[in-house]
């Protein structure tokens, strides 16, 4: 039996893919990879082994990476984040803090305009998800002040 939500979530990310596509950007749905966009393919893996929902919220938040490279201000702002030997200090942790808090923020708006109902476990990945560069930015305090 095809669970209704799930044929929703289903076409809401059909509906992502192409308007991605029409962003330049290409979406690969690999089983088991991490979720990430490669500002240099202009490509977004997503993990197939995720719900259709998480892979719609997930989604969201990788454009929204893409929606930053795009914007000057804030290319310029993450900048030093892109380049692959930045050090990982505490000011560049928070920075990193920053843009993925961004990046959730530009998805929620681009998931508000395509009409797709962003409910309290959008929140809840959100949360999950940024908790783990708070973990990183709490656990480099502590190594400072010992």
């Amino acid at each position: 039996m095809v669970d209704m939500s799930d044929t929703i979530w289903h076409t809401h990310l059909q509906n992502l893919v192409e308007y991605s596509r029409n962003q330049g950007v290409e979406v690969i749905f690999e089983r088991g990879c991490n979720d990430c966009y490669d500002t240099e393919n202009q490509t977004i893996s997503i993990n197939s082994r995720r719900t259709p929902r998480n892979q719609v919220y997930i989604l969201l938040h990788e454009l929204g990476h893409h929606k930053i490279l795009k914007d000057s201000d804030l290319n310029k702002k993450f900048a030093l984040l892109i380049e692959a030997n930045v050090a990982r200090n505490l000011s560049n942790r928070i920075l990193s803090l920053e843009e993925e808090i961004i990046a959730w923020h530009i998805g929620e708006s681009i998931g508000q305009a395509l009409g797709i109902t962003l409910d309290a476990s959008f929140q809840v990945l959100k949360s999950k998800c940024l908790k783990t560069y708070v973990d990183s930015i709490a656990s480099k305090k502590v190594r400072n002040k010992l």
